[in-house]
């Protein structure tokens, strides 16, 4: 036992003086723990009044002045009580001022400047209080959560026990009971209408009184069935709770929730909700209660289900008397002095959140698109990612191993039973496999599979549905505060559609099924990956799911594996696979996937005729059943992964003629790891982004087309150049190494905020070697009077920004990207940000505090897809400066120092352009075009960003390297050419420019771009 305070004064701040309820039942167990270590505990009481903001600035402005000296230890719980300063100061979050916080939209809808302004006054007195405390502690995950979201700051959660121990087990009831306080928010109306709607003679005891008690009453009308006792003794509510059946406790987002200890104490199950807040994660869904979506028949059958199911509920109420058997307030106040006295450290969270992937085949061995990405995606999140698949197969057995650091696979076989329902499906169309189409239909044979999954779901804070197969079977299990993530492989309806034959009514049902499942996980989803911009809007298209809840994930490959770096070269590769040293080898790989096998027939029945002289290599399951056309095409058949890479090293080009198929074609980024370049068509290249670079060669599916690049490619210069672009486009966009981190990254952010509102804001900033730039403007940032943002820096730094773990006052993401590019940094900080609207702000830029505030009220048009703000600048007219401004020149730049889109237009046009990339230029204003062709961006001249001069002495900001960057309005000529020619008039740079008429012909000629008449008459 702790006795570093025995004998010690130990001041309790608490917040004015109420009715008894749950917070005097909380001071009450926290005397009594501090009592049990030896300690002197002392309840010190505080106005906490909230009848004008002034009187609540008063209260914060008093705690701040109490003299708490005394003391050894000082305790917090709420607002104002943690403004009190003292330096063994550890907070215990009951709540801040919630009506400011997640709250404020709904009481302030209509909210003046001067609202909005007084939040801001208290988010700040709140950070500045919370922040220097030693410590800080809350309630439970929705305190914790709700303080991340509103103030940037970590907390740990300390579940508080009871206070009051008397309370007993006793026989199971023949009635329901719920005590507490009668309000709106407990939601006991549920409980009501749940009762009245049932035939059953169930019974329902309410004790207790509030302000719905005369509307709950009338609610009831002249049900006998439902009892109200008023207030109650501590007596009589022992023995209410001891000999009742189970307590329904129903409210909307509680903070804690003593009541659901209580029934656990009593060896009562608890029926909740699954919006319930803490009570939902209290609560064991069939193990200590049940958790039901929060609607009147639902209730309505659980209750059902309890009356009905004695035994069920006696077994679940023994587990939950096991739960408050191991909560001791000796060992919660233990952990507080601790951390108030500095013994330990109290701030953040320490265990790793927690990822469960759920789907219906193994990773291990990782063959095949879909099993690639599984590993490629979930071997490096940083988080704990347990995956529960199984096999297609039977014969199996379990198995459980680790793959990576942070990812365990486990896979239990399905039953007998499912598979022979699966055969005696497939027989019925022809043999085609069914086994996961079906899976939703038939997975309830495999019991042990969803107690496996059922139980990766109870412990994870991110659950991940790849396929939708799996989620029509154990959505019941999900919470609200569980991120959930659809990790599309393909628009599976779409897909389905073109492989099933609808006029067979066997293959119809399917494909309805199909269709059914996707929709239903892709509704119920938080955010939906999508393997390409074309899955993307295809899933929009569809099943109008809404653009700003999609991402684009890529498929990739294991860039930097040892596979891809032996030391076996090409000769040594070309003489074990008995290939002469000299001859020109062009390499296909594929399974037996219908269009890999259409692309097979291509290469054998018409490519190579064509050129007898290059060696044609058809690898993988794709060949199988091919007989070769002529002696040089090589069937190699199915491969292990070591001799695939044997013959990439052998290659000199790879290809690519598919022309059919969905999502992006993971054999791609094989190739392109090992630096081969490639001759695709459109649908081989579909979904992979290189930017300017010449990884590949798209050419239409004809054998001519083919083989005039593959005639380019023999060029050994060309070929090198090409397998070095291919390489770095791997490195840049698709390593599975730093697309997991990054998918890590973008889970961290929402775990941090589950069950919050998202933000409205999300502000990305790209930087580069600027952070003490940068640490100004998170100061500017933590300013704004709007609060409802977050905020995304994108580093690509060589060092790690020093301040990325401080607190700033809002919630902060940061990725230290290795890859550079002030484009790939835009993209990716949309693509992390959860906010609606995102607000894109250099690292040098300082905004004014009504910046966001003054952009809030553009987007409440419906129409307005983007804002174009003001920039300021200073140094006018100097020349030795470079004012950034868009100052009489707006709606035809557009400059990413303050340029604000929809999430939703954004994920729509794909994001900026890497075309544009190193050097960046004009990407901000090809997007700010594209953006105007799909709704309106006015210009916020009240939406203010300061963006100082630059000097031109320094290397990058010097005239000789600025007007390099004109090549790239030859790009944007050819993307925009009318948009073009006005922008060309307006800046009149041939005019004024030493160097633009060079450069700009430059660019047409290394891009490629026949420069128009009307343009060479002003050069």
């Amino acid at each position: 036992m702790n006795r570093r305070l025995e004998g010690e004064r130990v001041a309790i701040v608490v917040a004015g003086a109420g009715a008894a309820g749950g917070a005097e039942r909380f001071y009450a167990g926290l005397m009594e723990g501090f009592r049990s270590i030896g300690a002197e505990p002392e309840l010190v009481t505080v106005a906490a009044e909230e009848f004008s903001f002034e009187q609540i600035l008063e209260n914060y402005a008093h705690c701040a002045q109490l003299d708490l000296s005394e003391y050894a230890l000082v305790v917090s719980t709420k607002a104002p009580t943690y403004a009190v300063r003292h330096p063994n100061h550890v907070i215990y979050l009951v709540h801040t001022v919630r009506v400011f916080d997640d709250m404020f939209e709904d009481n302030f809808p209509d909210a003046t400047a001067e609202q909005r302004v007084q939040r801001y006054r208290l988010h700040e007195l709140d950070f500045q209080a919370l922040s220097s405390v030693r410590a800080r502690f809350s309630i439970g995950h929705e305190v914790s959560r709700r303080l991340y979201r509103w103030r940037g700051l970590d907390s740990k959660v300390l579940h508080p026990p009871l206070a009051f121990h008397g309370f007993r087990e006793g026989p199971i009831g023949d009635y329901f009971f719920l005590p507490g306080r009668l309000h709106p928010w407990k939601r006991v109306d549920l409980l009501v209408d749940a009762v009245r709607s049932s035939k059953l003679p169930l019974k329902l005891i309410i004790a207790g009184t509030g302000e719905a008690e005369a509307m709950l009453r009338a609610r009831a009308e002249d049900d006998d069935r439902i009892r109200f006792l008023g207030h109650v003794s501590d007596r009589d509510l022992v023995d209410l709770y001891a000999n009742a059946l189970a307590v329904p406790f129903v409210p909307l987002r509680e903070d804690y929730g003593y009541v659901t200890l209580e029934a656990f104490a009593s060896g009562k199950p608890v029926l909740t909700c699954s919006d319930s807040g803490e009570p939902s994660r209290l609560v064991q869904n069939l193990q200590t209660g049940l958790v039901v979506k929060p609607c009147v028949d639902s209730v309505r059958d659980a209750l059902e289900f309890l009356w009905q199911s004695r035994d069920d509920a006696a077994r679940m109420g023994r587990n939950g008397r096991q739960v408050t058997e191991n909560m001791s307030w000796t060992t919660t106040v233990e952990t507080l002095a601790d951390a108030g006295l500095g013994i330990t450290d109290g701030d953040g969270n320490e265990e790793r959140a927690r990822v469960a992937v759920l789907d219906m085949q193994p990773i291990d061995p990782p063959v095949g698109g879909g099993r690639q990405r599984l590993l490629g995606l979930y071997h490096n999140l940083d988080l704990d990612a347990q995956y529960v698949g199984t096999y297609d197969w039977p014969g199996e057995r379990r198995r459980a191993h680790r793959l990576s650091p942070t990812l365990f696979e486990t896979d239990v076989p399905l039953s007998n039973e499912h598979h022979a329902a699966a055969a005696a499906l497939s027989a019925r169309v022809a043999g085609k496999v069914v086994i996961d189409l079906a899976f939703s239909q038939h997975a309830h044979l495999s019991q042990d599979f969803l107690a496996e999954a059922r139980s990766a779901i109870a412990t994870a804070d991110v659950v991940v549905f790849s396929h939708p197969w799996v989620y029509p079977l154990v959505r019941d299990a999900l919470r609200p505060d569980h991120v959930v993530i659809y990790d599309s492989q393909n628009v599976e309806g779409f897909l389905r559609a073109q492989l099933l034959d609808e006029s067979d009514p066997t293959e119809a049902s399917l494909l309805h099924q199909v269709v059914q499942d996707e929709y239903e996980v892709g509704r119920r989803a938080d955010w939906i990956l999508a393997c390409s911009h074309e899955d993307l809007l295809r899933f929009n298209r569809i099943y109008e799911f809404a653009l700003d809840r999609m991402r684009l994930v890529p498929n990739g490959v294991m860039a930097f594996g040892d596979a891809l770096h032996h030391t076996e070269t090409r000769t040594q590769a070309r003489e074990v696979l008995q290939i002469d040293v000299a001859a020109f080898v062009a390499v296909f790989i594929g399974s037996g996937y219908g269009p890999n096998l259409q692309a097979a027939y291509f290469i054998n029945d018409e490519l190579a005729p064509a050129m007898p002289d290059v060696i044609f290599v058809i690898a993988g399951g794709a060949g199988d059943g091919l007989r070769p056309s002529g002696a040089n095409v090589r069937i190699t058949g199915s491969l292990d992964e070591s001799i695939k890479y044997r013959w990439f090293r052998a290659a000199d080009i790879a290809l690519n003629p598919v022309m059919a198929g969905s999502g992006t074609n993971i054999k791609m980024f094989d190739y392109m790891a090992m630096s081969l370049p490639v001759v695709t068509t459109r649908t081989g290249a579909r979904g992979i982004d290189v930017g300017r670079r010449q990884a590949f060669w798209v050419v239409d599916p004809k054998a001519a087309a083919f083989r005039a690049a593959i005639e380019t490619l023999m060029d050994s210069s060309v070929r090198f150049r090409a397998g070095e672009e291919a390489r770095q486009c791997i490195e840049d966009g698709y390593a599975w190494e730093r697309i997991s981190e990054q998918l890590g990254i973008f889970f961290d952010a929402r775990i941090r905020i589950a069950n919050q509102p998202r933000p409205l804001f999300s502000v990305v900033v790209p930087t580069y070697e600027r952070h003490h730039q940068l640490n100004e403007l998170m100061d500017a940032l933590r300013r704004q009077l709007e609060r409802d943002f977050e905020v995304i820096v994108v580093d690509q730094s060589a060092d790690r920004w020093e301040a990325a773990d401080d607190a700033w006052g809002f919630c902060l993401t940061y990725y230290h990207c290795p890859v550079n590019g002030a484009v790939r940094a835009r993209n990716t900080g949309a693509f992390l940000a959860q906010g609606q609207i995102i607000a894109f702000v250099d690292d040098d830029c300082v905004p004014e505090p009504s910046w966001l505030l003054s952009a809030r009220g553009y987007f409440e048009n419906p129409h307005v897809v983007g804002v174009e703000g003001f920039i300021e600048s200073d140094h006018p007219n100097d020349p030795d400066w470079r004012p950034v401004t868009n100052r009489d020149f707006h709606g035809i730049g557009f400059m990413t120092a303050n340029l604000m889109v929809r999430s939703g237009a954004f994920q729509y046009l794909g994001g900026f352009d890497l075309k544009f990339d190193q050097p960046h230029f004009r990407e901000d204003t090809e997007f700010g075009w594209r953006l105007l062709e799909i709704g309106q961006v006015p210009f916020a001249s009240d939406a203010v960003v300061f963006h100082p001069a630059q000097p031109r002495d320094l290397q990058r900001e010097s005239h000789s390297e600025r007007v390099r960057l004109f090549t790239n309005d030859a790009l944007l000529y050819q993307k925009h050419p009318e948009k073009y020619r006005a922008l060309f008039f307006a800046e009149r740079h041939f005019e004024k420019t030493p160097g633009f008429a060079d450069y700009l012909r430059q660019g047409f000629e290394v891009h490629g771009i026949t420069m128009p008449d009307w343009l060479g008459e002003y050069l």
